[in-house]
């Protein structure tokens, strides 16, 4: 399994936070992107090879601060068809990968924003051309074995559960305030 974390430019955030349809099609392409990616760095040949994994959306900050992100938790290969049975081959993702990936959401998530009226052309092309990565951010880094299942079980417990200890601190904060 490997962890991709994917980071937005501050410019975004604000309606990634408060458009649940614009952050489910965002999520969308960093996933389909990712999955791309994945099924390129593997050794199989077959076309119908698929990848998967488990998308989580982060929030952090508040409404002036919102920092949305995503966390992905996918398989480090590919599933196809062999000649009997399902067969799993490992894929190699290297920096050079990443970073096409990093280019391919930033220009489908930019392109996706000017689309829906969110951003204005001009606004478009000054954020392509920031250094940078222009706010973009993705990587690839934390790897958990394929025997590790205790590792599998520490990262996806503890993605899925940041956002209940946050919502769980925010309401133990709101609970003070009003007593």
């Amino acid at each position: 399994m490997l962890q991709w974390v994917v980071v937005f430019p501050k410019r975004l955030r604000y309606f990634l936070d408060r458009d649940a349809d614009c952050l489910k099609r965002v999520a969308g392409i960093a996933m389909r992107e990712v999955q791309r990616a994945t099924v390129g760095a593997s050794t199989c040949t077959a076309a119908a090879g698929r990848s998967g994994g488990v998308l989580f959306v982060h929030r952090f900050g508040a409404t002036l601060n919102a920092h949305v992100h995503l966390l992905l938790c996918m398989l480090d290969g590919v599933v196809a068809q062999g000649r009997q049975e399902l067969v799993f081959r490992r894929a190699e993702v290297d920096e050079a990968r990443v970073e096409r990936v990093q280019a391919a959401v930033q220009q489908r998530v930019l392109g996706l924003f000017e689309r829906r009226g969110m951003l204005s052309s001009e606004t478009v092309g000054v954020m392509q051309g920031w250094g940078h990565r222009g706010g973009f951010s993705v990587h690839a880094g934390e790897r958990v074995a394929a025997q590790d299942s205790a590792g599998r079980e520490r990262l996806l417990r503890y993605r899925s559960l940041v956002r209940r200890w946050v919502g769980i601190s925010a309401l133990q904060k709101w609970r003070t305030r009003r007593s």
